[in-house]
């Protein structure tokens, strides 16, 4: 199970839900949106912003928080958003980056980037 959170309209929500239902046999237990539309918005969102945007949108459930938003700066803030909601927090950015690592055969744990990057699989 893993908890899911986005910020772009509705019908992006539905792809999302359903690619990672279908494709990749996840539950996702809930949605959460803050309504910002454009990417200037997002990116405009400090450290409070996005741990508020975390624990809001993290549903007691679920095993894991998603947040796909790939203009949100929150790298730096992994650890912080994994403390405050109590689970592993992945986000676009570190998750693309992991894989990208990981299929050239570079992936290592670093420490800071979240519990994703803890250990090596």
């Amino acid at each position: 199970m893993m908890g899911k959170m986005v910020d772009p309209p509705a019908e992006v929500h539905l792809i999302h839900t359903g690619f990672l239902e279908d494709a990749h046999t996840v539950e996702v237990m809930h949605l959460s949106s803050r309504g910002l539309m454009r990417i200037a918005e997002v990116g405009t969102l400090v450290k409070e912003d996005v741990i508020d945007l975390a624990v809001t949108g993290s549903h007691t459930d679920a095993d894991a928080l998603l947040i796909p938003d790939t203009a949100l700066h929150s790298a730096a803030w992994l650890s912080d958003l994994e403390q405050a909601t109590g689970k592993p927090v992945l986000t676009a950015n570190q998750v693309s980056f992991w894989e990208a690592l990981r299929l050239c055969g570079k992936l290592t744990p670093q420490p800071g980037l979240g519990k994703l990057f803890a250990e090596v699989p």
